[in-house]
Order: C-alpha cells, then structure tokens, then sequence
C-alpha cells in the first residue's frame, strides 16, 4: 500500500519584541574607523559607559546600539590580552 501524506497548516503569529532601528544616512556599519574608535575611547575615559545614546551622539556616526556592541566586544578583548610587564 502507498503512504499517506497528509499536509498540516500551522498558523501563527510572532510577536515582535521590539523594533528595529533605522539606520540613517550618518551611520556607518562595518569596521570602525580610527577616528571613530579614538571617540569611543575618550567617551569611556570621561563618561564611562552608562548611556549609550549619549555616547552614539558624541561619535556622531554609529548609533547606540553599534557602540553598546563595539564596547562589548572591546572590553572582551581586554580582558583576553595578557598584562606586559613594564620593560
């Protein structure tokens, strides 16, 4: 005997937790630039990092969510490096 194939539709819906946002003309994506980077460092050395929006005003070219991640993923690679000792 064949098999019987029988089709099952799934209705659903998905919620979105929150709301993507729109990158404008200003942003940059890919690598961060060096003048870029030099502004993200000056912010974390005087402001900390506590408001990231604040913090994508000041560099004025990436958002808050791309500087919430480059500090992520910068402070990760800290903690990676070895300490050098003082030659």
């Amino acid at each position: 005997p064949a098999a019987k194939h029988t089709t099952v539709t799934l209705n659903y819906h998905v919620k979105k937790s929150h709301k993507r946002e729109k990158m404008s003309q200003t942003n940059n994506t890919g690598r961060w630039s060096t003048e870029e980077h030099s502004k993200f460092l000056k912010v974390v050395k005087h402001k900390g990092c506590n408001d990231w929006k604040k913090m994508a005003a000041h560099i004025g070219s990436r958002n808050h969510i791309q500087c919430r991640t480059h500090a992520q993923k910068y402070f990760k690679k800290l903690r990676k490096e070895p300490i050098k000792p003082d030659e």
